[in-house]
């Protein structure tokens, strides 16, 4: 036989030994001066013999030497028979390459039908393999569930057509292509990171919208690396980790920081001991000083003080500490800063948290993690997406006939609504006014909360504008239902009381401007990318109307064939 190519004298006895049921392997190769193989031996893969016998004889002297027993070694089982099947090809000029040397005969069994899906023969990892493997890391799928997903999509573990410990190698050459590389564009001559930002046009739009507090949560585990992961925020809350501490006044010049309260209450159980912390009074005490938001500096301080002394704690180190550092976490002194929906704690980034490690794990590169997150964010965006949906459509009950609560359920999403409704449902069935008085030209409402607390509003009524001492609306950027009590004659919440980043609108514009670029959310998509996902769709539907339709199979295949 002759063939144009020596490839395809190769791709021949390759199709034929996976189809008869064994593997072969390359030997030798003979080459000219100018590079043309003039000569290959192609063996069955059994041929020639395992050499163990010096290997064992060398461990046990050095075992009989006393050196020692020699490291365990997983026991290898050989496939070896000298098997003398083969075939040799020859370069006989243009006509191509000849087949000079044939043995058929095998000295050994041929492999099963069922075993001879494992045969190298009949496993490659194709283009298409390679793609559905690094679409599965995006999404933070493991080889395994891989290769089990692929299973089901082709119809049975014998179709896929490479093994779990292929799709394993694939990623793992995958890592060692850019082991070593991904990081140098982010770390300094220390190989430290020195700067990441990470930041699509739209990230920049929300951080636009929602940058003005920002939650870091320096506890999240380190990658494999030993990395962590506009405008300046008004206020940054993390735990207590040292370098953040000297790092954030460095950075930003006027941002407040602050630390989680969450993390610091944590400790108080083995800082005290265990009697203490059993004692419900003392527990109760202490969060009901350190957890309101309604104290000031000095009521804090002098409530602090007296329960110190009552428990002997005057002198313990840590609440000294944390007497210390009150300015960084106590909720009596950011009365004033705006603080969103994070408030005290870390949790929204251990939300965020969450959604990322279903993507990412700490084993992934830079560049896997890169496109882990690209995935996250796309699945946040589409769950974003889906809320927007939602608050567009919804028209919830009314619980009072004031048109101010109407103008709420308009403005805001649905979850801000519900916390608005409150408010003004609080004003109307659990405050009363004790008193209205003149002070400065200016009127003081005296409103009194349930049975025991007391606020004082101060309303401006030409402009429409109120301060109320608990300072909700500075703090969260909602109005309180002690405020609510005073614009209950109001139709519409005064336009400068709506924030933002409350309402529906905060991310519904189609077009936004950063950093004098505009951008347009609606605007034209990538056309090949929708084409691609189109030919999918078809493809898909086209299996699914074949169904076991034989005949239907067939000709769509041929099709397929005919396009490759």
């Amino acid at each position: 036989m002759i063939f144009k190519t020596l490839d395809a004298g190769i791709e021949f006895y390759t199709r034929y030994a996976a189809k008869v049921g064994f593997d072969t392997r390359f030997s030798s190769v003979v080459t000219a001066r100018d590079r043309t193989k003039t000569q290959k031996l192609i063996l069955c893969n059994r041929e020639g013999f395992k050499n163990t016998g010096s290997q064992h004889c060398q461990s046990q002297s050095n075992a009989d030497a006393g050196e020692g027993p020699s490291r365990p070694k997983r026991r290898r089982v050989s496939n070896r028979t000298g098997c003398r099947a083969r075939i040799m090809f020859k370069y006989i000029g243009a006509a191509g390459y000849q087949v000079t040397t044939f043995i058929e005969k095998h000295n050994h069994n041929m492999s099963s039908v069922l075993a001879r899906q494992f045969l190298k023969g009949n496993r490659n990892i194709s283009s298409v393999h390679q793609k559905f493997i690094l679409d599965c890391a995006k999404a933070n799928i493991g080889a395994s569930k891989s290769h089990g997903l692929y299973s089901h999509i082709v119809g049975d573990y014998s179709e896929v057509g490479a093994t779990v410990v292929d799709f394993k190698n694939v990623r793992r050459d995958l890592r060692a292509y850019i082991l070593g590389a991904d990081a140098q564009i982010l770390v300094d001559e220390d190989e430290q990171m020195s700067r990441l930002f990470w930041a699509d046009p739209m990230s920049k739009k929300n951080f636009a919208a929602f940058g003005d507090v920002v939650s870091f949560d320096a506890t999240y585990s380190t990658n494999r690396y030993d990395l962590a992961m506009g405008m300046e925020p008004r206020i940054i809350v993390t735990d207590q980790d040292p370098a953040m501490k000297v790092a954030i006044p460095t950075v930003f010049k006027q941002a407040r920081h602050r630390y989680c309260m969450w993390h610091i209450m944590c400790k108080v159980g083995e800082k005290v001991g265990p009697t203490l912390n059993k004692d419900e009074e003392f527990r109760n005490k202490l969060n009901s000083i350190v957890w309101t938001s309604s104290l000031e500096p000095p009521d804090f301080e002098k409530q602090w003080r007296e329960l110190m002394e009552k428990y002997n704690l005057v002198e313990h180190n840590w609440f000294k500490t944390m007497f210390e550092a009150r300015k960084h976490w106590i909720p009596a002194y950011f009365r004033d800063v705006f603080m969103g929906g994070l408030l005290r704690t870390t949790s929204r980034s251990e939300s965020e948290n969450y959604t990322y490690n279903r993507f990412t794990g700490p084993q992934s590169s830079l560049v896997e993690f890169m496109m882990n997150f690209d995935s996250a964010l796309r699945s946040q965006r589409n769950t974003n997406a889906k809320l927007n949906s939602d608050n567009e459509g919804y028209n919830p009950d009314m619980k009072t006939p004031l048109g101010i609560e109407k103008h709420a359920s308009i403005v805001y999403t649905i979850t801000v609504f519900y916390q608005v409704q409150e408010e003004i449902c609080a004003s109307c069935f659990k405050c009363m006014v004790l008193s209205v008085r003149e002070d400065g030209g200016m009127w003081h409402y005296d409103i009194m909360e349930g049975k025991n607390k007391r606020f004082t509003v101060v309303p401006n009524v030409n402009d429409h504008e109120a301060k109320c001492s608990c300072k909700m609306f500075e703090m969260v950027g909602l109005l309180c239902r002690h405020i609510f009590v005073v614009f209950r004659d109001l139709e519409r919440i005064p336009l400068k009381y709506v924030v933002n980043r409350w309402t529906k609108d905060a991310s519904l514009k189609a077009t936004f401007e950063i950093d004098g670029v505009i951008y347009d959310q609606n605007g034209p998509k990538d056309e090949k990318k929708m084409l691609l996902n189109k030919v999918w769709f078809d493809i898909h539907c086209c299996m699914d109307l074949a169904g076991s339709n034989m005949e239907q199979l067939t000709a769509f295949s041929q099709v397929i064939d005919e396009q490759k």
